[in-house]
């Protein structure tokens, strides 16, 4: 292959410089042309919405509803196709038209710096128009923010007060357990109070009759039966003590 000098290459360029320069200026022109009469400019709006952790002092459930993690829920919400009509409607009240499938190309929303906030940005070709967007969008963006967090809290009262109904009901348990083991306390002092006394009383009808029965008025059958009886007593309480 045979190789062109730079002479050549100069001479080559001067003899086509009408070619080359007709189509410099018909590119120019051209690009200018796009951009005046065919391009559609584009207009840029953006919004910043700061999110809240919640803080009930519950420890693991504050960590699990912190500002990332509700900026990453809200995110998925507000990505929903519904969302975006409640927008247009929205945007229709102040004469703003435009679908919510457009919005939908519209509209995006991103994380902030450090998750604690939710940037929505609007591209729009309509100048005065891309601020509401951006701005509704918005608002309607915090409304959703307050509803969620409203809805987490009163799921963690219901959860709060389904442990307190728990709790309520092991300490009336515990309490009743309580009030039995009491009962039977006294239940048992009373049989060995009453157990002492007849066996008491057995020693002393036992010891009359070894004496003879002096002073107490009874024959020796009747102390035979009260300490037949007695003895009879005693089997029966050491039973309950047994039962």
């Amino acid at each position: 292959m045979e190789e062109i000098s730079f002479k050549e290459l100069v001479g080559i360029l001067y003899r086509n410089k009408i070619l080359i320069i007709g189509i410099i200026i018909a590119s120019v022109v051209l690009s200018v042309a796009y951009s005046f009469f065919i391009a559609v400019p584009m207009y840029h709006a953006r919004v910043e919405c700061e999110i809240n952790g919640i803080n009930t002092g519950v420890y693991t459930f504050d960590q699990e509803n912190h500002p990332g993690a509700i900026a990453d829920a809200l995110i998925d919400k507000v990505r929903d196709p519904k969302f975006m009509e409640q927008v247009s409607k929205a945007l229709a009240k102040n004469d703003v038209k435009i679908s919510g499938t457009e919005l939908g190309r519209t509209i995006t929303f991103s994380k902030g710096i450090e998750g604690k906030s939710i940037i929505v940005s609007a591209k729009y070709s309509v100048k005065k128009d891309v601020a509401q967007i951006a701005n509704i969008a918005a608002d309607l963006l915090s409304e959703h923010s307050a509803i969620y967090l409203k809805d987490k809290l009163q799921q963690q009262l219901v959860t709060v007060g389904d442990q307190m109904k728990l709790a309520k009901a092991n300490a009336e348990t515990a309490l009743s357990q309580y009030n039995e083991y009491l009962n039977g306390s006294e239940s048992v002092s009373r049989l060995q109070s009453e157990v002492n006394m007849s066996e008491a009383l057995l020693v002393q009808l036992k010891g009359n009759m070894i004496s003879g029965n002096v002073g107490t008025g009874k024959s020796q059958y009747q102390l035979e039966q009260e300490i037949i009886d007695l003895e009879a007593k005693l089997q029966s309480l050491n039973g309950k003590f047994v039962d």
